[in-house]
């Protein structure tokens, strides 16, 4: 029995001053009627509600979001984790994370951004960390030696090397570094929360990463950092609402869905930190849910494999990342007990 094609969801392409909603199939027939239309840098954004895009097509973007959305409601942590990893085919060497962490009692989120990198045949890894102004901090080279038959911890799992080396560093800031009990952790990979929910058994574990996670998940807990219900998982689609053709599944991330939307948003910035660290091309009509709640501010960037490009292009990723927190002034930030953004 055939697979049937799951159709794209038409969306509302529009722009500023553009009163003519129409619904199109995607985002190159979009930017060609723009273009017939005088827009010459036509960049159209798309929006599955009609009622979004008639908000910014008359610049009343940010009266929308006001009206609509809710911060989430974080009283009961100390912090709350946002982080994503990605991983480059091209050169099957490079992994990477993203990571955003709030506070409770700071009024700055911690920004961070790092490359995972096979060397000497595999025999080594490297890490390379970058915090939000770019700063990069001293490199890191580990020895490695597989337990599963792979050729190195990168080229041996892909993406799954950034998305729990990402987790890791997480955790590691917020129960070693600052010693916080109360932690949410909002993640897009299954592996996170299993990992942590099967920590005590490191025979069962798939893939060299999954052993070295569970295996510093044990060593936070015998050296007194962690312990049971400290952290509360957050599960997140990834990044592809807008070809969901379940009316349910689209509505979870409408600003006014307040559970899920802010999360939603964070990912999508993280995921960005992510790619752009190993040259990913990161087009905005693909993140749905962060262009929505930032459309003036998002870009394109294109894809490099150049080491130096690469982190020009990282730098550039940071650069908005930082903006979009600083300029909407704690509008999407988590809302802690008694803290006022």
């Amino acid at each position: 029995m055939g697979t049937q094609k799951t159709e794209k969801v038409k969306k509302y392409y529009t722009w500023k001053g553009n009163v003519a909603l129409a619904e199109y199939h995607d985002y190159k027939e979009a930017q060609a009627a723009a273009k017939k239309m005088g827009q010459k840098n036509a960049d159209p954004p798309g929006f599955v509600y009609k009622e979004e895009a008639e908000a910014f097509s008359k610049e009343m973007w940010d009266e929308y979001i006001e009206k609509h959305y809710r911060p989430f409601d974080a009283e009961k942590y100390d912090a709350v984790i946002y982080t994503d990893g990605s991983f480059t085919s091209k050169d099957n060497t490079i992994a990477s994370y993203g990571l955003i962490i709030f506070f409770k009692d700071e009024n700055k989120p911690y920004i961070e951004s790092c490359t995972i990198q096979d060397v000497e045949d595999g025999k080594k890894y490297k890490i390379v960390r970058y915090d939000c102004d770019g700063e990069k901090k001293e490199s890191e080279e580990y020895p490695f030696k597989s337990r599963f038959g792979k050729s190195g911890l990168v080229s041996g799992s892909h993406v799954t090397v950034g998305e729990l080396f990402g987790a890791m560093r997480s955790l590691e800031i917020c129960c070693k570094d600052r010693r916080l009990k109360k932690i949410l952790l909002t993640y897009d990979r299954d592996g996170i929360k299993q990992g942590y929910d099967n920590r005590k058994d490191l025979s069962t574990a798939k893939g060299d990463v999954a052993y070295k996670y569970r295996e510093f998940l044990q060593k936070l807990e015998e050296e007194g950092f962690l312990k049971d219900d400290d952290i509360t998982f957050k599960k997140v689609d990834s990044h592809d609402v807008k070809d969901k053709q379940n009316e349910g599944e689209k509505e979870q991330y409408r600003v006014d869905n307040k559970e899920k939307y802010p999360h939603a948003v964070y990912n999508d910035l993280v995921d960005i930190l992510a790619k752009a660290e190993t040259g990913i091309a990161i087009k905005r009509q693909e993140d749905f849910n962060v262009f929505r709640a930032i459309p003036d501010e998002f870009k394109g960037f294109p894809a490099t494999a150049d080491a130096d490009k690469r982190r020009k292009h990282a730098g550039h990723a940071r650069e908005l990342v930082k903006n979009v927190l600083e300029k909407y002034d704690g509008k999407f930030w988590p809302k802690f007990k008694n803290q006022t953004n």
